[in-house]
C-alpha cells in the first residue's frame, strides 16, 4: 500500500505540533511494515523544508507544486510537467490586466523562485489581497484556460518573509499548474513508478486535493474544505493521519 497525504492541515495540523508528532509515528509505523508514504502539496521544496527539516526520514518520495514536479526522498528529479514560457507570459499579462494588486512568483525547474517569468515554471503563484479575488481569479483561468492549465485558489494565507517582493498585505493566492500536472495525474505516473501493483490511497483537505481523492481510495480530514469532504463517502472522513493508518492497519 501507497500512501499520498497533503502537507498544510492535513499531515502538518498548522498550530498543533503534538498531532504532527503523532502523525509522524504512525507514518514510522507504516512505512516499518513495509507500506510507503509520500506528500503531495502545493508547496516547493524550499517551502517544505522551511516547515519540516527531516521530511527524508518518512517520505519515499514527494509531489510537489500541485503535481508539478516528483522528487525522491533525497530531492532528485523523478518527473516535471512544466508551464511552458510562452503560456506564462500570455496568461499572466491577462491577470495582471483584469485584476489589480497582484504580486507573482515564478517557481522554476532549477527549484528557484522570483517574480521573472524568463523560463518554464512548474508554478506560478499569483498572491492577491482577499479570498474573494483569489477566487475570481481562479475561476477565470479554469474558464478561459482550461485547455492550458490549472487553477487552484488558496485562502487566508501570509506571505513568505523571504520573498520581498510579495506585497506583505496579501492575504490569498492562485497557484497555477501545467495541465498535465495536478497531484492526481503526478500520482497515478509516480506510483507506477516506484509502487507498481500496490493500492493507492489519498489523504487530504483542500480544493487542491479534491482530484486526488476522487480519482483514488480517498479521505479527507474532518476540518478540511467542503469540497474536500464532498469528494469522499462520511466513512472516508477522518480526524487525522494517524486515525487514517489506524483504519487502514
Amino acid at each position: 500500500m501507497i500512501i499520498f497525504s497533503d502537507f498544510d492541515n492535513t499531515l502538518y495540523p498548522h498550530g498543533d505540533e503534538s498531532g504532527f508528532i503523532l502523525n509522524l509515528q504512525a507514518v514510522q509505523k507504516f512505512r516499518q511494515s513495509g507500506h510507503k508514504f509520500c506528500i503531495a502539496t502545493g508547496r516547493n521544496l524550499s517551502s517544505l523544508e522551511r516547515a519540516w527539516k527531516d521530511y527524508s526520514m518518512y517520505l519515499d518520495a514527494l509531489v510537489l507544486d500541485n503535481g508539478a514536479i516528483c522528487l525522491n526522498a533525497q530531492a532528485q528529479p523523478i518527473l516535471k510537467f512544466a508551464i511552458p514560457l510562452a503560456t506564462l507570459q500570455t496568461i499572466t499579462h491577462d491577470v495582471l490586466g483584469c485584476f489589480d494588486d497582484i504580486s507573482l512568483v515564478a517557481y522554476n525547474c532549477d527549484l528557484t523562485e522570483h517574480p521573472d517569468l524568463t523560463q518554464d515554471a512548474t508554478k506560478m503563484r499569483y498572491w492577491t489581497l482577499n479570498n474573494q479575488t483569489a477566487d475570481e481569479i481562479a475561476d477565470y483561468l479554469n474558464g478561459k484556460y482550461s485547455h492550458q492549465v490549472k487553477a487552484y485558489p488558496q485562502h487566508d494565507c501570509i506571505p513568505t518573509r523571504n520573498l520581498d517582493f510579495i506585497n506583505p498585505e496579501c492575504k490569498a493566492f492562485v497557484d497555477l499548474a501545467a495541465i498535465d500536472a495536478g497531484k492526481e495525474n503526478a500520482i497515478t505516473k509516480l506510483s507506477n513508478i516506484i509502487a507498481p501493483g500496490q493500492n493507492v490511497v489519498t489523504v487530504g483537505d483542500g480544493t487542491n486535493d479534491v482530484a486526488m481523492l476522487q480519482r483514488f481510495d480517498g479521505y479527507a480530514i474532518a476540518s478540511g474544505h467542503p469540497s474536500a469532504l464532498a469528494a469522499v463517502t462520511p466513512s472516508h472522513v477522518v480526524e487525522s493521519v494517524a486515525e487514517l493508518i489506524n483504519v487502514l492497519s
